[in-house]
Order: C-alpha cells, then sequence, then structure tokens
C-alpha cells in the first residue's frame, strides 16, 4: 500500500461517503420513527397487507404478516431494497471510479509516472473502496439497533452481527466486480452501467423465484439468493454457504482485477 495515495483517495471520498453515511442515519431514524404506530395498529395493517397482490410484497421481501413483527418491518422498509439502491449506489459509483476514471481521464499514467507500481496503486485504492463500503454497512446496522431502541423496536444483538457480516461480504461482491469491470473496460460509465445492470438482473430472478418456478433453476447465480434480512435478523445465525459464495466471488473478481490491470494497456 502507497501512503500519499491512500491519503489521496481518502480526499476523494471525503464529502461523498459522510454524506451517504448522514443520510443514511437519517432515513434509519424517520423508518424506525413509524415503528410505533406499526406495532400499536398491528392487525389492521396486516388486513391491509393481506390484500396486496404477492408479487408486490415479494418485490419488498416481505408478506402481510412479517411487517407487523420487528424484523419484518425494517426489512420490508429498508433492509430487502431501499438498502441496496443507496448503498449500491455507492459501491458502484466510486468502485468503477477508482481506476477507470484514472484510466479514462488519463491522470493513471501521471499516477504511475510516481514510485509506485500498478499492483500497489490498486490495492491502496480498493482498500480505501472496501473500507468505505464496510463502514456504511456497520453505520447502517449500528443506527438500526440503536435508534430501535428509542423506538421500541427491539432487535437482538446477533441478529444485527448476522445482518452486518452478511451485508458487508453482499456488498464487497458488488464493490469487487465493479472495480473488475472498470479495470477492463477503463470506462467508468460503462463499467457502473454494467454493475447496476447485473445487480439489477439478479435482484429480478429473486423475486421472480418467489413467484414462479422456472426462475428457481437460474435463482443460484443471484447475490440476492444468498440473502435474508428478515431471517439473520431473527435467528442469529450466519449462513455458510452464504459467506462461501460472496468471499469466493470477492477473492475471484479482486484477483481477476489485479491480473488485468497489471497487463492491460493504460493510454486512455
Amino acid at each position: 500500500m502507497n501512503v500519499n495515495l491512500f491519503r489521496k483517495t481518502l480526499k476523494e471520498i471525503s464529502i461523498s461517503w459522510p454524506s451517504y453515511a448522514v443520510g443514511l442515519a437519517l432515513y434509519v431514524y424517520l423508518i424506525l420513527s413509524v415503528w410505533p404506530t406499526i406495532h400499536q395498529r398491528a392487525a389492521e395493517f396486516e388486513k391491509l397487507f393481506a390484500n396486496y397482490p404477492k408479487g408486490l410484497l415479494q418485490v419488498f421481501g416481505g408478506s402481510a404478516t412479517s411487517i407487523t413483527t420487528p424484523e419484518g418491518y425494517i426489512t420490508v422498509e429498508f433492509f430487502a431494497f431501499i438498502w441496496f439502491i443507496i448503498v449500491g449506489a455507492f459501491v458502484i459509483a466510486y468502485g468503477t471510479g477508482a481506476i477507470g476514471k484514472e484510466i479514462e481521464s488519463g491522470t493513471i499514467e501521471i499516477l504511475l509516472s510516481q514510485p509506485i507500481t500498478r499492483i500497489s496503486s490498486l490495492i491502496t485504492k480498493s482498500i480505501t473502496l472496501f473500507a468505505g463500503t464496510i463502514g456504511l454497512v456497520v453505520l447502517t446496522t449500528l443506527s438500526t439497533y440503536t435508534f430501535g431502541k428509542a423506538f421500541d423496536l427491539n432487535l437482538k444483538p446477533e441478529g444485527i452481527l448476522a445482518l452486518t457480516v452478511i451485508g458487508s461480504l453482499f456488498f464487497l461482491a458488488i464493490a469487487s466486480f465493479s472495480l473488475f469491470f472498470s479495470v477492463l473496460l477503463g470506462e467508468r460509465g460503462r463499467a457502473a452501467l454494467i454493475s447496476a445492470s447485473i445487480l439489477t438482473t439478479m435482484y429480478i430472478i429473486t423475486v421472480l423465484a418467489g413467484l414462479a418456478d422456472w426462475p428457481k433453476k437460474v435463482n443460484d447465480i443471484s447475490l440476492f439468493h444468498y440473502y435474508d434480512a428478515q431471517k439473520l435478523l431473527t435467528s442469529g445465525h450466519v449462513p455458510f454457504r452464504s459467506v462461501l459464495v460472496y468471499a469466493g466471488i470477492i477473492i475471484v473478481f479482486y484477483i481477476g482485477s489485479i491480473l488485468v490491470f497489471n497487463r492491460r494497456d493504460i493510454a486512455p
């Protein structure tokens, strides 16, 4: 790792990361502030959501009864959909821009003219990417647990820990393939589009798998298939299979990024 480059990359996210962090914490607070009303009128909400189309509830990862439980409520309102949009946007944007922005603008040549190797520069930038990603996940889960106490939405500490572990691995997997496409294509825009398209397609496959039989045949390729926020919060158990899948994706795409970047033409 190069210390000077590390300081430079920290400056690059000195505004965007805190903005995301504050936005996430405020959004969690607003979502949880509604919980007392949901809890007090649980029977009415159960009847209301029982009349909703199954497909609509499936999109948001819930059911008619789950939304009236603490774990089900926060899953439907945040961890099953909105969380992916907010944190996923940061991860893809920074993941594809970490190296892709440098190649696209031509500043990569200036960077590598310094006493720093390609591998060292990639590792340094990826450390910031991975640390920022884990930081957002931890901030979110801790905010949920802390604010939940204030609004009488009591979640198990072990459930929060399980969600933190799987959530971190989930978004690190996104970060790794975003970084890979950034290095492979050398264009931030195309890399971001491909990464976002892959993530969206995976989500659609998982949603459809809950409504029909045929998508289940390909659901194993979806990252969302190995993620169940409500089950994580309820059981507090970290599924070994999910850890294995996410870790495998992270390792494969990260090593791929290093190999491709070390051999590719860096001219914009």
